[in-house]
C-alpha cells in the first residue's frame, strides 16, 4: 500500500502534517511525531483508515527529505551511536584481568564524534541547539 502522506500530499491535512514534521523535528524525535500524526490521522481523516504507526514512522524517517528533518534524524542516530560506542571503548584484557582501551572502538567512536561536531559546525544545526526556545534567533 502506498504511503498515504506521500500519495495525498496535496490534501490540506497532509500538508499540515508535513509542516508539523518540519517544525517539530528539532524538538521531538520521529517516534513521538509518528504517534501524534497517527492519532491526528485516525481522528481527522477517514481516507487514511488503515495507515499504521510504522507507515507514519517510515514516512518521517525515509520519505521526508526536508533538510531540517533529515539533519535532525541523522543527529539523533549519531548521538545514539556515540552513547553505544562510548560504552565499549574499554575491554577486559584476558591476560591481565585489567580493563584496557580498545583502540579500534575508540577510533570509531572518535570518528562518529567528529561527524557530530561537523554537523554542529555546518550552521543548519544551530536551530537544534535552541529547540526548546522558539523565540531564540540564530545568526
Amino acid at each position: 500500500m502506498p504511503c498515504w502522506l506521500c500519495e495525498y500530499n496535496d490534501d490540506p491535512l497532509a500538508r499540515s502534517l508535513s509542516r508539523f514534521i518540519q517544525d517539530q523535528s528539532i524538538i521531538m524525535g520521529p517516534e513521538l511525531m509518528a504517534e501524534r500524526i497517527h492519532e491526528k490521522l485516525i481522528e481527522k481523516c477517514p481516507m487514511a483508515d488503515g495507515i499504521g504507526l510504522d507507515e507514519v514512522r517510515e514516512h518521517i524517517m525515509v520519505h521526508t527529505l526536508h533538510p531540517g528533518v533529515r539533519i535532525a534524524c541523522i543527529m539523533r542516530s549519531l548521538l545514539k551511536l556515540t552513547d553505544k560506542l562510548e560504552g565499549i571503548t574499554m575491554v577486559l584484557d584476558e591476560d591481565t584481568g585489567n580493563m584496557v582501551v580498545d583502540a579500534k572502538n575508540v577510533s570509531v567512536y572518535l570518528k562518529v564524534v567528529s561527524e557530530v561536531m561537523q554537523m554542529y559546525k555546518s550552521g543548519e544545526v544551530n536551530k537544534l541547539m535552541f529547540a526548546l526556545d522558539p523565540q531564540h534567533k540564530t545568526a
